[in-house]
């Protein structure tokens, strides 16, 4: 789920024809090309690149030789016939890969309407690799493609879908794809396109964005999930696709290199500012209150569609249903406005330079951010790879940034900014849950936690994080003559999840040491851990849901609920033949505060040969189905997705009165 692309610019100078994401990685190469790279790009003393633009020329501070032109050429070509070839010649043994889908505008029938009136005016938003043009054989580089649920009332959802609108998806034979797994498709075009954010979704002040583990996010409108001019004001390369949001202060922060190099050492942590302001989340200024109700709409929907001959289209009933809710969305917006900003505030620096450091998903607590510095490392480019794997792959490693929240940050009395080492390397692809804790006073040599929440950063003594550990390969997996393979190589691209704790205090030690997290994994594996949002940071929380397999499986064929205190599973929902996403946690806001079982599970799956993918909806606490409620197309498969509450619980629960939705996790 972490597609990683280097966004490199290095100048504006158009005799340098030589302009795709390698030719930066590869000046790297040679020593001089190093040593201008890392030394002499300084922080602030260019203009970030305009990731909305229509070209963007390759920024060399010395003229490319002809041999590596030569090289990008030929790369370039090669790139093109090979992926060709492998795509006619290796069939897919599952359909929800590398397959393109339809864009979907329907509103769908609800049989047993009891069970869904309980999440009723609930949307639910993904992002997925939606469009795979000719020729592209990486999962993850397939097209970003926003998708919408929005359960209408107990008898009809509404299901929208539309390709996010980058120039990579206008123009896509016109220009020079750089991804993680394909390109350069055309290295001797001006033109590049590199944006396709299609990890995450975000929801920040009253905006929404689409995100990736690059600088290159992408802003939608919540209602038509059309693209908005908007990008991220930074010269950072990269960011994280899942920022580290905190739901009661609605506070997002992100951690990132402190320069434009690609290659360097200084690493910081920034807060988001910007989008939409604040004060005007929930205004009535762009909507008219006056709107039918919810059977209404259905009603104008259903006639229209026969009208049509169809069963939905971009009507007037679901432009007076959007005038249903006041959701906090402002869409009246200066292009300033809508671009988000860094507020840096803390920074360390590493022992060694690194390329592309980055973060995929760090964590929060009360007091303080957690975050592993994963970074990218060049590897030999004679290899069936295309893309930035060709000639980098991930490297396994273990520093970590941690650095105190600015609002607590006043109150420690050293600063307690700094880069730790855990006794295990790997990649991070998920934290789940990070609290704060303390020792058990018993034995200060065996430290236990108490299950108590440390009341302020001044008696925490470590950071508990649950993670969800990759190797190096990781990204490699999601080529297609990987994905067409009959069985999958989990040991390739998983290790154990873990429990690291994190040292705050002089008795917890100078080590992040880390442990199993399951006491007995039984060939398990999983990932895209979700929890109940309401119990965010807290010591106290005992479960999170995940997509999980066995070691004979060949994806993800089974959602899990795991005891964090008990370290083990204690429910699974699991069909013949059918394969999951991401297990989405809905918080029941009238009893979530008290119960952190108390919410549904919300995941689309696929049942091998089924021509539609399927909505399931289970019980949190006990795994009972809800619904299961097909969705006419076949979704392909993808990371993440965030839940929108409707507004009629907002008015239950302190907790909730002031969020109307959750970033994810």
């Amino acid at each position: 789920s972490k597609s990683v692309v280097f966004l490199g610019s290095f100048g504006t100078e158009r005799r340098n024809r030589v302009n795709s994401l390698i030719s930066s990685l590869l000046l790297i190469l040679s020593p001089r090309g190093f040593k201008l790279t890392a030394s002499k790009v300084k922080s602030g003393t260019r203009r970030a690149p305009d990731i909305n633009s229509h070209s963007l020329h390759a920024k060399m501070r010395q003229p490319i030789t002809p041999f590596f032109t030569l090289f990008l050429f030929i790369l370039g070509t090669e790139e093109l016939v090979t992926q060709a070839k492998i795509r006619q010649e290796a069939p897919m043994p599952l359909d929800i890969f590398l397959r393109s889908m339809q864009p979907i505008d329907r509103y769908f029938s609800i049989r047993d309407g009891q069970n869904a009136s309980i999440l009723q005016g609930l949307t639910h938003y993904r992002v997925l690799p939606g469009w795979f043009p000719k020729g592209m054989a990486y999962h993850f580089d397939g097209l970003a493609t926003a998708l919408k649920i929005n359960f209408v009332n107990s008898t009809h959802i509404h299901v929208l879908s539309r390709r996010f609108g980058s120039q990579a998806s206008k123009s896509y034979d016109r220009c020079d794809f750089f991804g993680t797994g394909t390109g350069p498709t055309k290295p001797w075009t001006p033109r590049i396109c590199f944006q396709n954010p299609g990890v995450n979704v975000l929801p920040f002040n009253g905006t929404l964005w689409l995100t990736i583990d690059t600088v290159a996010w992408g802003r939608i409108d919540p209602y038509t999930l059309e693209a908005i001019p908007a990008k991220v004001e930074t010269v950072a390369q990269t960011l994280n696709a899942h920022p580290a949001c905190d739901h009661e202060t609605e506070e997002c922060f992100v951690q990132h290199p402190c320069t434009r190099s690609p290659v360097g050492r200084k690493v910081c942590f920034s807060k988001l500012k910007g989008g939409n302001a604040h004060e005007n989340r929930g205004s009535q200024s762009s909507f008219d209150q006056k709107g039918m109700d919810s059977s209404e709409v259905v009603q104008a929907g259903v006639h229209m569609n026969k009208s049509a001959g169809k069963e939905s289209s971009a009507n007037k009933a679901y432009t007076n249903f959007r005038n249903l809710f006041r959701w906090p969305w402002n869409r009246q917006s200066s292009a300033t406005d809508a671009n988000l900003k860094l507020d840096t505030f803390a920074s360390a620096n590493l022992e060694n330079r690194v390329l592309l450091q980055h973060s995929h998903s760090p964590c929060i607590t009360e007091n303080f951010l957690v975050s592993k510095l994963d970074r990218f490392a060049f590897r030999n480019p004679l290899n069936k790879n295309t893309g930035l794997l060709r000639i980098a792959k991930q490297e396994m490693s273990n520093e970590w940034l941690i650095t105190p929240r600015p609002r607590a940050a006043s109150g420690i009395a050293e600063n307690l900014t700094r880069i730790l080492k855990s006794n295990y390397s790997f990649v991070n692809n998920h934290f789940i849950n990070c609290y704060e804790g303390h020792f058990n006073a018993v034995s200060a040599k065996t430290p236990k936690i108490t299950g108590k929440p440390a009341k302020n950063h001044m008696n925490a003594d470590f950071i508990v994080v649950d993670l969800v550990g990759a190797t190096d390969m990781y990204l490699d997996n999601y080529f297609q003559r990987t994905l067409s393979e009959p069985t999958a190589e989990w040991d390739n691209i998983f290790t154990p999840a873990k429990r690291c704790k994190v040292p705050l205090s002089i008795a917890a030690g100078q080590e992040i040491l880390c442990e199993n997290l399951l006491v007995d994994d039984d060939g398990l594996l999983f990932d895209y851990p979700t929890f109940n949002p309401l119990w965010k940071t807290k010591a106290s929380s005992r479960y999170f849901y995940a997509a999980g397999a066995n070691r004979s499986s060949r994806w993800f064929d089974r959602i899990i609920k795991v005891d964090s205190k008990a370290r083990k599973v204690t429910n699974v929902w699991i069909k013949d033949d059918t394969y999951v996403t991401e297990p989405s946690f809905i918080p029941d806001v009238r009893n979530a505060i008290e119960s952190e079982e108390a919410g549904w599970l919300l995941s689309i799956v696929h049942t091998q040969g089924s021509k539609s993918s399927q909505l399931l909806i289970l019980d949190a606490s006990d795994f009972a189905i809800v619904g299961l409620y097909d969705l006419g197309e076949v979704i392909p498969f993808h990371a993440h997705g965030v839940s929108c509450l409707p507004e009629k619980d907002l008015q239950i629960g302190v907790s909730v009165a002031s969020r109307r939705c959750f970033a994810n996790p």
